[in-house]
Formats: C-alpha cells, sequence, structure tokens
C-alpha cells in the first residue's frame, strides 16, 4: 500500500439503522417472519418513543459537528408507516449531511449495508472513516473532527495494515424508565457507538460487516479516553442483550456538572429531554414496562458472539 501523507483525504461516512425490517439475523430478539418483524418495529408506541429519541437524543450533536464534512445515511424500511414517515423525514431534512434510504424489507443488513455504504463513498477519498449509530445512541460534536485528527497520528499503522480501528472507550448511558432520565459516565471498551473503522475505498466491507467488541481480532486498534464521545440509550426496547454492568466496565470524573456536559459536548437540552419524556410516559410506556435498565455483561456477551451480531 502506498504511503499517506498530511493531503491524505478522509471521507467521515456514517449509518444508522432506524427501525429497519431485515431478515432474521439483524436483530438479537428473533422473530419467526418478517410480518411478525415488522408489527413489532412498527407499533405506535415503539415509534412514538424512537422519535422521542431521535429528536432529543441522536440529532442534536449530528447537526452541531465542528466538522460538517461528513455524510450519515439513515436506513429505514420501505414499508414504514405514515404519520411516522413523514416526521423522521420532516427531522431529518434539518440537517443536510443526513441521507434518507428507504430500502425493501426483509434483507440482509449485512448485504444492503455494504451496498449503501459503497453508493456514497467519495470516490476522491483516500481512506473512509466509518462509524455507525443506532437509533438510539448519540455521539459529541466533535466526533468527526477528532476522528480526523486521531488518524493524523495513526496513519503509519493504517499504512501497514490497511485497517484501523479507534475505539472512544469513554461516553455517557442514559438509562430511561418511569423514574426519569438518567446519565452515568461510563468507560466500555469497543462500543459500536464509540467506534471509528478507518477502511480503503476499495474494501467492500462497510461498518457492521466488523464486529465492534472483536475489532482487536483484525486490525491495529487504539483506544481514546480524554473525554466522553458517545452516549448509549438503556431503556425497555433494547434489542441488545443489556442486565448488568460489566466487569470491566468503569465510570470516570467528570470536570463540569453532568447538565453542562451533556449541553457542551452533546449538543442536548437536558431539562427539555427530561421534560418531554415525562409528558409523555404514558405514550412509550403503555404496558406498565419500563424497569430502570443496566449494561450487559461483556463476558456473557462476548461468549454469545458468533458473527451476526451489532
Amino acid at each position: 500500500m502506498s504511503g499517506l501523507n498530511s493531503q491524505t483525504k478522509v471521507q467521515a461516512l456514517g449509518l444508522c439503522r432506524w427501525s429497519y425490517p431485515s431478515d432474521s439475523k439483524g436483530f438479537k430478539r428473533g422473530s419467526d417472519t418478517l410480518e411478525d418483524l415488522r408489527a413489532r418495529l412498527y407499533t405506535p408506541e415503539r415509534l412514538e418513543h424512537r422519535l422521542f429519541l431521535l429528536r432529543h437524543l441522536v440529532l442534536p450533536a449530528i447537526a452541531r459537528q465542528t466538522d460538517a464534512d461528513f455524510k450519515l445515511i439513515f436506513l429505514m424500511g420501505d414499508q414504514l408507516p405514515a404519520p411516522w414517515r413523514g416526521r423522521i423525514l420532516r427531522q431529518l431534512a434539518k440537517i443536510p449531511q443526513i441521507v434518507a434510504v428507504f430500502a425493501k424489507e426483509g434483507q440482509s443488513q449485512y448485504e444492503l449495508a455494504r451496498a449503501v455504504m459503497s453508493k456514497y463513498r467519495d470516490p476522491a477519498a483516500d481512506v473512509i472513516a466509518q462509524f455507525r449509530l443506532d437509533d438510539d445512541d448519540a455521539v459529541a460534536t466533535d466526533f468527526v473532527e477528532k476522528s480526523r485528527s486521531v488518524f493524523d497520528d495513526i496513519a503509519p499503522l493504517y499504512n501497514s495494515a490497511g485497517l484501523f480501528g479507534l475505539d472512544f472507550c469513554r461516553g455517557m448511558v442514559m438509562r430511561s424508565s418511569r423514574e426519569g432520565c438518567e446519565f452515568t459516565p461510563i468507560t466500555m471498551r469497543f462500543w459500536a457507538p464509540g467506534t471509528v473503522i478507518f477502511t480503503a475505498p476499495d474494501n467492500p466491507r462497510s461498518v457492521i460487516d466488523f464486529h465492534h467488541l472483536r475489532l482487536w481480532h483484525e486490525m491495529p486498534t487504539l483506544m481514546w479516553r480524554d473525554g466522553p464521545m458517545f452516549i448509549r440509550g438503556a431503556h425497555h426496547d433494547n434489542d441488545s442483550d443489556i442486565a448488568n454492568l460489566g466487569r470491566r466496565a468503569r465510570s470516570f470524573q467528570l470536570d463540569a456538572p453532568m447538565d453542562q456536559v451533556l449541553r457542551e459536548r452533546f449538543a442536548l437540552r437536558p431539562s427539555r429531554l427530561r421534560a418531554a419524556w415525562a409528558a409523555n410516559i404514558e405514550t412509550y410506556l403503555p404496558d406498565g414496562t419500563g424497569e430502570p435498565l443496566r449494561i450487559a455483561d461483556e463476558e456473557r456477551e462476548m461468549s454469545s458472539i458468533n458473527g451476526d451480531g451489532g
């Protein structure tokens, strides 16, 4: 591979699968049929909850990125019903870097992600910085800027391997339940919303082809811990196994009050977020669910990895 220099063009390209009904391998809580999966994903209270997360958690920092040179693909199903389809499009239209893609449902999420990510790659780029968000995650306002600046430091390692994994291992967990919305600082290795994978433009693999917990098996990696870079949602409707704090998870001390960090690092409005949750909690949790959740035990999650999760 030829050497890279200070003129290297790094494209930041992200993917958010927003309630896309893929084949059965796309979800840990599998359904017997595509119709069953649609029925669960498109339940009105679930869609209302996800729109709450989109508006108050996911999008604020995307709109305020300090480096605006990026593209974020929102992958959705072509059967996403009204009125939610129109409501999400109105939210996404406010951010020019977002591309809304409606795909035929029931496809392999891996094959579809490869095709979609390939379509939106910049042909002039030397390196693709791929990242991923679930529809209940957020990243810090300098996520794109910091990813590019870190690449300048690790370029020789990338150049030797053709792949590199960056793990922003400090962030927050937002637990939402009938008790309210609570934020907790956490250090956790190789979580999806804190991960960036640098690949060559002609590498056909997409970000979800690399299991985030196993990056260190496949490529050189760097763990960056200088400040909170992500928020992961923990709530009644998580697809991932969220049961208890893993033994390798640690808290850390913030250098400012929590709400100030949320405003300055993530462009959130904590009071408005909490008020919106409290005002609509019976819509989001109509069946009395919503017990406080804690982060999954990494040991158990690692033991279940077979390359299909995400």
